[in-house]
């Protein structure tokens, strides 16, 4: 008997390399949303073709495959002769594999079923096949001639089918109660490695330098994958909460958990590192012993700054940030005992999280002219997760990276949430 597929395993992408551009638009979405992708150009080392995309199509780490079907396919004789064959043995055997064709050259399904026939055989596309019909519009190829070829709009739509397929398949090897496993590489350094066992592979590491990330990035690229991923869970795997772990920004963080926010009904838990404690609002809270406290600054101000003091103050360096608005008034959270810094346990993230979102709402009724939130935090990655879920009709926040130039250094804009332009 063959090894059972592994439902969380790489998505292999067949296509000819004349839709190269196309193809990598989707790959760079698949990252994007989770679906880890295994390509040729991508994957594949300096060993006999052949040999290599035969290993791939039958190993039980490829859970799926995505066919990118253009007009010059039967061109191709590793594609009829290796990989049309082998996917269509697979899908044949393997209840557990998916295949998502989707069409490109504005091609219809007629002209499709006459180009995918593997070499020597004679079956068509059936009907019941997931065939879709990939947007395209007339743009520049690589070699300066016009084409028609997807935008990544259009590398979204297709990813987030893809995640959708592949959670459903999931979702049903699942027992009842047993979390969705999620990985999040959110760091410049973090690599884009296949970690076998995680259903969501959330690939950013190669927008980031370090923490960093342009705001175009936040902002066309991260927040409308997540929104996708978030839509994706509730339609595909109804009911199932996420384990998240990994290495990630605390702004990507913030994003995580404010995409999940508590009040969309999906439970989500942060797994923190080395530690391995599971950070989740749903943790009994303890008294985290720390106060709030509160400064009027510039009446004429909208914005209001919150400072969140845990691994360290951070008001210094915001005070050394040139780049910031005038403030309404600061929200100051540290150590009641007056240390500059603290250890917190899960539990107490759960009380520290709701202390200081209940006082942002206090403030926000108070003040009632505050616009935007400007939020500060030196503290550990799932205290920012529990943050993000809280962090519900508040309006605006814009998340900060800390920047270590210098000194005290200073802070750089990172994501914004609530930005309507982006929901």
């Amino acid at each position: 008997m063959d090894p059972a597929t592994d439902v969380t395993g790489r998505c292999f992408v067949s296509y000819r390399r004349s839709h190269a551009d196309d193809v990598s638009k989707v790959v760079a979405a698949m990252l994007d949303h989770g679906v880890p992708p295994w390509q040729d150009l991508r994957d594949l080392a300096s060993e006999p073709l052949e040999s290599a995309i035969d290993e791939v199509l039958r190993s039980p780490s490829t859970s799926g495959a995505l066919v990118w079907l253009s007009e010059d396919f039967q061109a191709s004789d590793v594609i009829t002769r290796i990989e049309a064959p082998r996917l269509l043995e697979r899908l044949d055997r393997d209840k557990s594999f998916f295949a998502e064709i989707w069409l490109a050259d504005d091609l219809d399904f007629a002209r499709a079923s006459e180009l995918f026939r593997p070499s020597g055989q004679y079956a068509a596309l059936s009907e019941s096949w997931n065939v879709k019909r990939a947007v395209t519009s007339d743009r520049t190829l690589p070699d300066g001639s016009l084409g028609r070829r997807i935008d990544e709009v259009e590398a979204r739509r297709v990813a987030v089918t893809l995640l959708r397929r592949r959670l459903s398949r999931i979702h049903a090897a699942l027992p009842p109660g047993q979390p969705i496993k999620v990985l999040v590489s959110a760091y410049g350094e973090g690599g884009e490695a296949f970690e076998p066992g995680y259903a969501i592979q959330l690939n950013w590491s190669r927008l980031f330098t370090h923490r960093f990330v342009t705001a175009d990035k936040w902002q066309e690229v991260i927040t409308p994958a997540l929104a996708g991923v978030y839509q994706a869970v509730r339609n595909a795997a109804p009911g199932r909460a996420l384990a998240v772990e990994g290495r990630s920004s605390l702004a990507a963080c913030l994003l995580l958990g404010h995409t999940f926010r508590e009040v969309t009904k999906v439970p989500l838990s942060w797994t923190q590192h080395p530690s391995g404690a599971v950070w989740s609002l749903a943790t009994p809270p303890i008294d985290a012993g720390f106060r709030v406290s509160l400064r009027h600054q510039h009446v004429g101000s909208n914005d209001l700054a919150v400072l969140i003091s845990v691994a360290g103050d951070v008001e210094p360096a915001v005070v050394a940030t040139s780049t910031l608005p005038t403030f309404r008034a600061v929200l100051k959270v540290s150590p009641a005992d007056g240390s500059t810094r603290s250890e917190l346990a899960a539990a107490q993230g759960a009380q520290l999280a709701r202390q200081i979102v209940d006082a942002i709402r206090e403030i926000r009724g108070q003040l009632r002219t505050i616009e935007r939130l400007h939020l500060f935090l030196a503290g550990p990655a799932g205290l920012a997760v529990l943050l993000g879920q809280l962090l519900n009709a508040v309006g605006p926040v814009q998340t900060y990276e800390h920047d270590q130039t210098s000194g005290v250094g200073c802070y750089r804009a990172a994501a914004l949430l609530g930005d309507p332009s982006t929901t």
